[in-house]
């Protein structure tokens, strides 16, 4: 697997789990249905990545073991008009485990060639300058595949040196 398709593979579950509205470097916007709170996801520069298993002897390089550390950030915004009691802190709390679980124990649903996922998450709430509230999921994924040399070549040559 060529570790450029796992963001995207990444984000795709994502979507499939948590309602995204958009993806940016923002916060949401204000608030106007308190029914559907604003959400902005961010997709933060790959944080690690790891490999090994690579050996270019006698019967040609062996695939590598890849993993990438990928962190997420997805805000909610909830508006100023409700306490901190009535935030459905509890309900993201049980989506973050939700999400895990699946990540965990069913990496293969994510993408078939994910060996393995190891992901950690937590929910954090905040106050936003105009008194809303928001609430964060900060979720970093880590999955492992094999990459063969070929995948490991960059697919665009924005990157290369030049010459």
């Amino acid at each position: 697997m060529n570790p450029e398709l796992a963001r995207p593979t990444l984000r795709a579950f994502l979507e499939s789990q948590i309602r995204i509205d958009k993806w940016g470097l923002n916060f949401p916007d204000d608030v106007e249905d308190l029914e559907n709170p604003p959400s902005i996801a961010r997709e933060e520069p790959l944080a690690d990545l790891s490999s090994e298993n690579f050996f270019a002897g006698q019967g040609g390089p062996t695939p590598v073991t890849a993993t990438l550390r990928c962190p997420y950030t997805i805000i909610f915004r909830f508006s100023s008009s409700l306490q901190y009691h009535q935030l459905p802190i509890g309900e993201a709390e049980t989506n973050v485990l939700r999400i895990l679980s699946v990540l965990q124990n069913e990496p293969y649903c994510v993408h078939e060639h994910f060996e393995e996922i190891a992901a950690e998450g937590r929910v954090v709430v905040a106050e936003a300058e105009n008194r809303d509230w928001l609430i964060t999921y900060q979720l970093t994924i880590s999955p492992t595949f094999l990459a063969e040399l070929l995948d490991l070549i960059p697919s665009t040559g924005y990157m290369a040196p030049l010459g």
